[in-house]
């Protein structure tokens, strides 16, 4: 009998053990399969099992109660068998699904293999049922510990793995020896990839890209192993900082000879500690351009223009929308409507008329950018703002909707991609210059700020509050500092997308325009309960 208690309770703890890992590695690959930044999150977000440990504690309570054991661990044995049953399955549901790469499946299956030597020995062992119960206490609460252990067994493979790859990548880089763009930022430089690789492939000749937000060291070796060839003249590569030496890790890869810096921002203070650590983060792009190389930066954003002053190149161009005497690309006389935006660009007397599908202060700024930068490396004018009229929004980037309701329109803004203060600001602008009898926001407010986080949002929110009708707060991140910056008329707390959405569609009227801004990852809004 007790053989048979073993069995079956080892079978519920191993399928509850394969669904939480599931989600434990879904974390994790959403910050490149860190077991610091796992061991952080588990922390942060408390996420101790309680549901299984108090089955089987009061499973025990009961056996001390009953003089026997068997029946409350039948009973526990069952009870585990639905939670795990009932436990997500993250690559279906979760917001960010899980993608099972080669990796993530190499992670997977040593992780199984640990947990069923534990749960083998638990099960083998000669002891009383109520130690048996102790031990699966123990079991289920170092879960997450057994995937954190997976990911720092398997690092040192993964090292030599990934710096043989980088070694083909790399020679790939010199045989096809395009010319290379690199770009780097707090924010925009997905935006700007995108529009300058559309407008060099038009103007100047065939130009390779990494696809969607791929900006990662790994992420950019597949690409090229995988994409890059000699018929490629350009090549635009998003470069994204996750630590100090990153970017210049990227230089090694695929050396820039035009370097750009959207912007260096508040954005990550949380990962790097302090604007001047990543003010030296972001500049390595700037140190890795040649001197006789090109180096654009955003004279709007104080450190990205500190970085254009500090480090001269052949041609240095300073692009912005607020006028300076080193400003050479201006954007100025801007305006929006439901079909997108108007501006134009001044450029060494020279004024050039531009419209555009995308909307904001953000996307003017990236457009000049891309057009100081095209104009810069020999693209004729009059194709590069042919072509700004062509570009599509970007997918959760200040994206323009409408939908038919009865009695009118409802105007959707989707701003939900990797969201930051300017941007945050930007997206208001726009919502509070197009006609509309109401506006709401939805939003869990802006993240890793560190310190300053609770005060940006409080600013943003009492912002949000002087143009919309309502605001909606998603999720525990932001909620005190929107709180504190909107009162209670206007604003609504719902601790979850799925509510959100539920009282947005209770306040939606015709000619309502809704503005959706940021959409934080699992691992900063996640809130699994165990």
């Amino acid at each position: 009998m007790n053989c048979f208690l073993s069995l079956i309770l080892a079978v519920s703890l191993g399928f509850l053990a394969f669904r939480r890992g599931l989600i434990f590695l879904q974390i994790a690959q959403q910050d490149e399969y860190s077991s610091g930044r796992l061991a952080k999150w588990y922390l942060d977000n408390k996420a101790f099992d309680k549901k299984v440990t108090g089955v089987l504690v009061l499973a025990l309570l009961l056996g001390w109660y009953c003089l026997c054991y068997a029946l409350p661990m039948l009973l526990a044995t069952i009870a585990i068998g639905i939670i795990a049953y009932t436990t997500i399955d993250p690559r279906q549901q979760a917001k960010l699904k899980l993608n099972f790469t080669v990796r993530a499946k190499k992670i997977f299956n040593l992780y199984k293999v640990i947990t069923l030597i534990i749960l083998g020995l638990v099960t083998l062992c000669c002891c009383a049922l109520y130690i048996k119960i102790i031990l699966a206490i123990i079991f289920v609460q170092i879960l997450p510990g057994i995937l954190i252990l997976t990911l720092k067994l398997l690092e040192p493979a993964e090292a030599r793995l990934q710096a043989k790859f980088f070694e083909e990548a790399a020679q790939i880089v010199r045989r096809a020896n395009p010319q290379i763009i690199g770009i780097t930022g707090s924010y925009g430089k997905t935006s700007v990839k995108n529009a300058l690789a559309d407008i060099l492939q038009v103007t100047l000749g065939s130009t390779f890209w990494p696809s969607a937000g791929v900006n990662s060291r790994m992420g950019i070796t597949r690409e090229i192993r995988e994409r890059l060839t000699a018929s490629f003249r350009f090549a635009v590569v998003e470069m994204a900082a996750y630590r100090l030496g990153s970017i210049a890790k990227l230089c090694e890869l695929a050396p820039p000879t035009v370097g750009i810096i959207t912007a260096i921002g508040k954005q990550h203070l949380e990962r790097f500690g302090s604007q001047d650590v990543t003010y030296q983060a972001k500049t390595e792009l700037a140190r890795a351009v040649p001197r006789d190389g090109i180096l654009v930066v955003n004279a709007d954003n104080i450190l990205a223009n500190k970085a254009g002053l500090e480090h001269e190149r052949r041609v240095n161009i300073f692009y912005g929308l607020n006028p300076q005497p080193h400003v050479n690309f201006l954007a100025k006389n801007i305006s929006y409507s439901f079909e997108g935006s108007k501006f134009e660009i001044e450029h060494q007397g020279t004024t050039y008329q531009v419209k555009t599908k995308l909307l904001g202060r953000a996307a003017v700024s990236n457009l000049t950018c891309v057009f100081a930068t095209a104009l810069t490396m020999g693209a004729k004018s009059e194709l590069i703002i042919g072509a700004f009229a062509n570009i599509q929004p970007v997918n959760n980037r200040l994206a323009f909707e409408k939908t038919k309701v009865a009695g009118g329109t409802v105007y959707y803004l989707h701003d939900g991609y990797n969201s930051n203060e300017e941007g945050f600001q930007s997206a208001l602008e726009v919502m509070q210059q197009l006609p509309a009898k109401r506006r709401i926001i939805m939003t869990p407010g802006v993240i890793e700020l560190g310190a300053e986080e609770s005060e940006i949002n409080q600013f943003l929110a009492s912002k949000a509050a002087e143009i919309c009708d309502y605001v909606i707060v998603v999720g525990p991140v932001n909620k005190t500092a929107f709180q504190a910056g909107v009162g209670s008329e206007k604003l609504i707390v719902a601790s979850t997308r799925e509510i959100a959405f539920q009282r947005l569609a209770e306040l939606t009227i015709p000619e309502t325009i809704i503005l959706i801004e940021n959409d934080l990852s699992d691992y900063h809004e996640a809130t699994y309960k165990f």
